[in-house]
């Protein structure tokens, strides 16, 4: 699991990278413009700090689902999260763009019939993410699922399941609150105060931060599983063994704590001597 997911988090900066160098290397380019927008010119109108503030969000967010996907989805689906990752790094892309300069850079002129566009990289790898990502869905979805080896229940010692993911909430709460307290504070000083109203951005920051609690619940509930899984199963396979029953231990995909089948091998060949 560790190597699947640095590989993908590779692709992720190596996308990231790739589109940062030639936006730089465009800035001579007579076809630069910069676009107010985030996608192909679109979203360009409200004030730029507030349009920063809501783009740095939903990118943390998208971010944060991200990580989730690459931890959770089985190994099999290599080609679906190394399409994510590529996915990501464009997007990503375009939103640093817009916290650093307010605005993103496109020098590649498309044009096809009365429509123009400029865009970028980021775009192209935007979009081609996107693509793989909904063929993979319509055509190969199996590839996103566990098999039948996968392990049937969510909750196997649930106290220490809900109290991980109690912490995790906790932290993303936190984190969600201080990133809430500094954009307003920011907000408050770059934009004029006919403009800024509280109770919009706040009613924004608890939907925001309610989701990401969710995520981060859920999140906490598998790492849970992944790592209490394994000892639930020792728990029943002792158990099945003190009671006469043969049987196997044998670890589902993703599970941590491999070294538990080899244990178990040998506790069973003790038994028997």
């Amino acid at each position: 699991m560790k190597k699947s997911y640095w590989l993908n988090f590779g692709i992720f900066v190596t996308v990231f990278l790739i589109d940062q160098y030639t936006k730089g290397l465009a800035e001579t380019s007579p076809t630069l413009y910069y676009n107010r927008g985030f996608i192909m010119g679109y979203f360009a109108g409200g004030p730029d700090e507030i349009r920063v503030v809501a783009l740095g969000s939903v990118g943390a967010l998208l971010f944060t689902i991200y990580l989730l996907l690459l931890y959770v989805l089985p190994e099999r689906a290599r080609y679906f999260k190394m399409a994510v990752s590529t996915l990501m790094g464009g997007l990503i892309g375009n939103v640093i763009d817009k916290l650093s300069i307010g605005t993103t850079r496109d020098f590649i002129p498309f044009k096809f019939g009365p429509f123009f566009y400029v865009f970028n990289l980021a775009d192209v790898f935007l979009w081609l993410g996107t693509i793989v990502v909904l063929w993979i869905i319509l055509r190969k979805d199996y590839l996103l699922w566990y098999d039948k080896n996968s392990r049937r229940r969510i909750f196997v010692y649930p106290a220490e399941q809900l109290a991980l993911a109690a912490q995790v909430t906790l932290i993303t709460f936190n984190s969600c609150l201080l990133l809430g307290i500094f954009s307003f504070s920011i907000i408050k000083m770059l934009v004029p105060p006919e403009i800024v109203k509280p109770i919009p951005f706040t009613i924004a920051l608890i939907a925001l931060s309610g989701l990401l609690c969710v995520l981060s619940f859920l999140t906490g509930i598998l790492m849970g599983l992944r790592r209490l899984g394994p000892l639930y199963a020792f728990d029943l396979f002792v158990k099945d063994l003190s009671e006469g029953k043969d049987r196997n231990l044998k670890l589902r995909e993703g599970d941590h704590y491999r070294h538990l089948e080899a244990t178990a091998l040998k506790i069973k060949d003790l038994t028997r001597k």
